[in-house]
């Protein structure tokens, strides 16, 4: 992480308290930024009201998990778990991801048919997608920036009579039948500004179409001060249960009691690693340090002969499933390298179920 993210960190999540002479300057600079990012902002959303954009209706039930912040919030993982409900009881759903970071440019793309995979990995189509097309069987995993577009491809080619969409509270091109917002309640909505002078992609005040709230990370932290207009809403609370590791060169499964008592050196490329790195410890393991990269980090050869020579103390290195489909393209060094594979446990679990299923009843 360079220092100017490093500063931007702490100017978004660290409050006033901790920012030196500059980093304040800084934040002034960028409080100038953001005025005209407002402005953006809310032309954009008032060229909807007066009609001079419209919202399509999708040819299939939407149901949004997205969030308001840049960064990590738990969406992914839970948008998969939202999946996998609609897919239990029997519902043909279909999994929609704008594909950040992909290198295929197709207006509309097919990651998976909920069977098989195409050629082509997490370089190609995007490391959230990819990841989710592992974790759901039978779900077809759609990428396309006009989200529409990708929901009638659901529609027409998969039968889907429900999509899924990994973010999009602000994608306001498509009309949501279930929005539901992701907060990371261990960092919640940092000093509560716009970018670039905070972390919020949209004001606070205009989530008046959000139907429910989760709360994860941190999911006994509450609804943050600034969120009192959410308070009305069902408010769930998510947890990650590990469930495995994962070696990332073979695929081969290794119980979680065979971690307790070793040493590990984490490599994450994820918004905010600190939840990952307080399951690990959770789990026994003995952590001897972290090569931390950014959200959706395109790992090299470089990045593992790194690795080798600072994780050689430790007896193996522990990454995410997000990171772990990065790596599976690169020549892996010697030193084995397990991916934690955690699941969203949503709770109370039969409200929540409640919730997505009468979405699309």
């Amino acid at each position: 992480m360079n220092a100017w993210k490093r500063r931007l960190e702490r100017i978004w999540w660290e409050g006033p308290a901790a920012l030196h002479f500059g980093d304040r300057v800084l934040a002034r600079v960028l409080g100038f930024a953001a005025w005209f990012y407002a402005l953006a902002v809310r032309a954009r959303r008032r060229a909807y009201r007066a009609g001079l954009f419209s919202a399509e209706r999708g040819a299939a039930r939407v149901l949004c998990v997205g969030n308001i912040t840049v960064g990590g919030s738990g969406k992914t993982p839970t948008a998969i778990e939202v999946a996998r409900i609609l897919r239990d009881a029997g519902i043909r759903v279909a999994y929609v991801s704008r594909g950040y970071g992909r290198r295929d440019r197709s207006a509309v793309a097919v990651v998976s048919d909920g069977v098989e995979m195409p050629a082509g990995g997490a370089d190609h189509w995007g490391d959230e997608p990819v990841m989710a097309a592992r974790m759901l069987s039978g779900v077809p995993v759609l990428v396309g920036a006009r989200r529409s577009a990708v929901v009638a491809e659901a529609a027409a080619r998969f039968g889907a009579e429900a999509c899924v969409l990994d973010d999009g509270l602000q994608h306001l091109g498509l009309v949501k039948d279930l929005s539901i917002l992701m907060v990371d309640g261990s960092r919640g909505f940092g000093n509560g500004r716009l970018l670039p002078a905070g972390p919020l992609r949209d004001r606070l005040e205009t989530l008046t179409d959000v139907q429910a709230v989760c709360i994860a990370k941190d999911p006994e932290a509450g609804l943050p001060p600034a969120a009192e207009g959410l308070r009305g809403l069902p408010t769930f609370r998510v947890d990650y249960q590990p469930e495995g590791f994962r070696d990332v060169r073979t695929g081969r499964p290794m119980p979680l009691a065979h971690a307790f008592g070793t040493s590990a050196w984490l490599l994450a490329g994820v918004a905010n690693p600190g939840p990952f790195r307080d399951l690990c410890v959770s789990l026994g393991l003995k952590i001897l340090g972290g090569t931390i990269r950014g959200d959706h980090h395109r790992y090299t050869q470089d990045d593992l002969l790194e690795l080798r020579q600072v994780a050689k103390e430790a007896d193996w290195v522990v990454t995410t499933d997000k990171d772990a489909v990065k790596l599976e393209s690169l020549a892996l060094p010697p030193r084995p390298i397990y991916a934690l594979s955690i699941r969203a446990v949503v709770e109370p679990a039969e409200a929540f179920r409640a919730l997505i299923l009468g979405a699309v009843r």
